[in-house]
């Protein structure tokens, strides 16, 4: 994972001092990128063992952000994860939100944009209309739902605010092509010890099961990172990271045929990862 551990040092020579919204200090820096081809694994860090994350997070709140939810009860619930909880009982606490409520976050803004729009649907629809198509963008952000006039509409502001995908034809070892669907993935905001691995394994997740639908393999997910910020605190931990020798990333497969399980259908039990080597876990302290 020499992409990961490349950024990391990047932000560790390069960052910024920045404190953004929260007390805890950062080193920060701003228009980053790092990008990793499916053929060579799946977007999973090796230099920490995820294999906690993978079961109990990962696989878990790719489809319970396809079921357009925004409730932090039905995530654990249906789909057993009990992360939102937490942010749930602050938005009550904050803002006076419903319980168990988030607010119009990830599944709201995918599923229900503008309060009726179906995004997931319409570019799914698009792609399989329009192959070369530029236009398969969906937006994870509507300002409106965020803050307005200084008064927040939502507690947990979306950190990955747009996707852009795209069929492209990838050239073979061979020297013929081969049509694979790539996903670009903006961040608003990347806590990059702690937040963005998580987040590249779940929208790889979501880009493999749009690539089922369309009938073709993932190609490329290339994460854009506006404000990607290592916090002060995390900073001993990256550093030891920084020591571990890159592994190979593992593979990740789906159960059944998509005629089976589709893209709404899919639960955590359909996910299995393979051949995954790892570095020893290393907890990573966050922000809240």
């Amino acid at each position: 994972m020499i992409e990961y551990l490349n950024l990391l040092d990047r932000v560790l020579t390069k960052g910024v001092p920045r404190r953004g919204e929260k007390p805890e200090g950062t080193l920060t820096v701003f228009g980053e990128q790092v990008q990793f081809k499916f053929e060579n694994g799946f977007p999973l860090i090796t230099c920490r063992d995820m294999t906690g994350s993978w079961e109990k997070i990962i696989t878990r709140e790719a489809p319970w952000i396809i079921s357009g939810s925004t409730s932090a009860k039905e995530a654990e619930e249906k789909f057993g994860l009990t992360l939102w909880k937490r942010w749930a009982e602050d938005s009550r606490r904050k803002l006076g939100t419903p319980e168990g409520e988030l607010g119009p976050v990830y599944g709201y803004q995918l599923r229900h944009w503008k309060g009726h729009i179906d995004q997931l649907k319409e570019t799914i629809e698009m792609l399989r209309r329009t192959p070369e198509t530029r236009r398969a963008v969906i937006s994870l952000w509507d300002l409106e739902d965020v803050e307005i006039g200084g008064v927040k509409r939502v507690n947990v502001a979306n950190c990955i605010t747009a996707l852009h995908l795209a069929r492209i034809n990838h050239r073979t070892p061979n020297g013929k092509y081969e049509e694979r669907l790539d996903m670009t993935m903006t961040h608003r905001s990347a806590d990059l010890p702690a937040g963005a691995p998580h987040d590249w394994a779940v929208w790889g997740l979501f880009q493999m099961l749009v690539a089922r639908e369309l009938g073709i393999p993932p190609g490329t997910l290339t994460a854009h990172i506006d404000d990607g910020q290592i916090y002060d605190m995390q900073i001993e931990k990256v550093k030891e990271l920084l020591k571990r020798k890159p592994l190979p990333r593992p593979v990740v497969t789906i159960e059944g045929s998509p005629s089976d399980i589709n893209i709404y259908d899919a639960r955590p039990e359909h996910f299995k990862l393979l051949n995954y080597q790892h570095h020893e876990r290393l907890y990573i302290p966050t922000a809240l």
